[in-house]
């Protein structure tokens, strides 16, 4: 997956654009919906679950960045751990 991420992390940086855009741009529709309720005389249930829908999607695409952030520091954390194992290492070999 790291190497997928890496050889692809442009392409995905601007889909995840795009999808934010595009999520974006429906926001501004149902918000239109939802402002313009004395129109139709209510809120409609439909509006209401698109609504919710947008709020979710928005939230999977941000947590896609977070999951990478995290994956990130988890490489971090495991090169740490081998650059201090290799110190100790060399440390004992030597009678440091």
């Amino acid at each position: 997956m790291k190497q997928f991420r890496e050889k692809y992390q442009e392409r995905i940086e601007k889909n995840k654009l795009l999808r934010l855009e595009t999520n974006e741009e429906a926001l501004k529709a149902i918000n239109y919906e939802i402002l313009n309720w004395k129109d139709n005389g209510t809120i409609s249930k439909t509006a209401m679950e698109k609504l919710i829908m947008n709020e979710e999607a928005e939230r999977k695409i941000l947590e896609i960045d977070r999951i990478d952030r995290l994956e990130r520091f988890e490489s971090y954390s495991d090169d740490k751990k081998i650059e201090e194992k290799t110190i100790t290492a060399v440390r004992k070999k030597y009678g440091l």
